[in-house]
């Protein structure tokens, strides 16, 4: 979909360009609380798990078994190379040199 500036061919140039100025705000606007909101969630998950941790003398509690943790190395190693990945092909693509990322 176009922006209202490209939909509307008769503007003059300064309409044209405040309606960009108003959909460049618009979008950082909705970023900004997209961020915020996530950021929130995150906050709202730590002081969870500190409540948690907080209710027991020892962590994890006596009556639960310790996870094995080579998955969750696993996963995290994959999430790593998955951005490192995602770098170069950003800066393959920046570069114009999609040969080199494929």
């Amino acid at each position: 979909m176009q922006p209202k500036a490209q939909q509307q061919p008769f503007m003059s140039e300064a309409a044209r360009q405040r309606a960009e100025e108003l959909a460049l705000k618009n979008r950082r606007t909705g970023l900004t609380i997209f961020q915020w909101s996530w950021i929130m969630a995150f906050i709202s998950l730590v002081v969870v798990n500190l409540q948690l941790r907080n209710q027991y003398p020892s962590w994890p509690p006596p009556d639960v078994e310790p996870f094995n943790p080579v998955l969750p190395t696993i996963a995290t190693l994959g999430l790593i190379l998955s951005v490192v990945l995602v770098n170069r092909a950003h800066q393959a693509i920046k570069q114009n040199e999609q040969a080199r990322f494929l």
